[in-house]
């Protein structure tokens, strides 16, 4: 007991200056910043998303063998990947053979599509190769000429145009990218002249309509898909496109065509992926 007395007031010292040092140190040591809390300035991003695919065979998945649904869900992967978030809903509204006119009729006459439309954070289009190919069948057993397709290009301009103003009836702010026609025939029907400078000419009445619109972008696929992956001269298939049809793209094809509309999404995310 005469020990514990004897030592008592040493450590009753002792630990009355350690608690001093621990308050002195708190006091004058500045704090670190709480590196957890948000950033008032910080840009704030959306934690779901929802997005409308709309448009011919292409949006369908028509040559993709494993029944996947072509591009869109490869889309929708990417955009999990690149963004983190999971929630992401896509609709699918693609259908075979669909011009730029038939598609306007569906949205107008389709209330579910009218619904997707409305709440879409963004839209992907794919328009203008059934137009394309609805002027080829006509001039089926005549040479390719550029000019007789100055007229039928103008109306493709027009009716795409309206395809656009009904979609801006449904949603005005969504941004709208749509993605551009390639020449299926460059490898297996060299021998069709004048069908390049058709197929680009075509796309370019596509890029016209995109930059009316503030909130639209043309996402080119030409150069990439028309003539396949390995380019040697002595290949006359494309090993992009469909063995059933050597028309529509298969599986890497519409990895490509997913490629290019993500890399698009990614550079204008600012126009969908923000909180407003």
């Amino acid at each position: 007991m005469r020990i514990f007395q004897k030592y008592f007031g040493e450590l009753l010292g002792f630990i009355l200056c350690l608690t001093l040092a621990v308050v002195a140190l708190t006091l004058f040591i500045p704090k670190q910043p709480n590196l957890m809390k948000p950033n008032e300035q910080r840009i704030k991003y959306k934690d779901s998303l929802e997005y409308v695919a709309i448009g011919d065979s292409l949006t369908e998945g028509i040559g993709d063998i494993e029944n996947k649904g072509g591009y869109v869900p490869i889309v929708t992967d990417k955009l999990r990947e690149a963004t983190g978030i999971e929630a992401i809903d896509a609709s699918n509204f693609g259908k075979a053979g669909d011009t730029s006119s038939q598609i306007k009729k569906r949205i107008e006459s389709n209330d579910e599509i009218q619904a997707s439309l409305k709440k879409a954070d963004f839209i992907l289009l794919t328009v203008g190769g059934n137009d394309l190919m609805k002027v080829i069948r006509k001039q089926l057993f005549k040479e390719l000429d550029v000019a007789t397709f100055a007229k039928p290009a103008t109306d493709y301009q027009n009716n795409l145009s309206s395809l656009y103003e009904t979609i801006r009836m449904y949603n005005k702010k969504a941004p709208i990218f749509q993605l551009g026609i390639y020449n299926p025939f460059y490898l297996t029907f060299q021998e069709i002249e004048g069908m390049d400078e058709i197929v680009t000419r075509w796309n370019e009445r596509s890029e016209l309509v995109t930059k009316e619109d503030k909130r639209a972008y043309f996402v080119p696929i030409d150069e990439l898909l028309s003539s396949g992956m390995d380019t040697t001269s002595e290949r006359t298939e494309n090993n992009l496109l469909s063995d059933e049809d050597k028309f529509h793209p298969n599986r890497m094809g519409y990895q490509l065509i997913a490629n290019q509309f993500t890399e698009k999404l990614i550079s204008e995310k600012s126009e969908w992926l923000e909180k407003k």
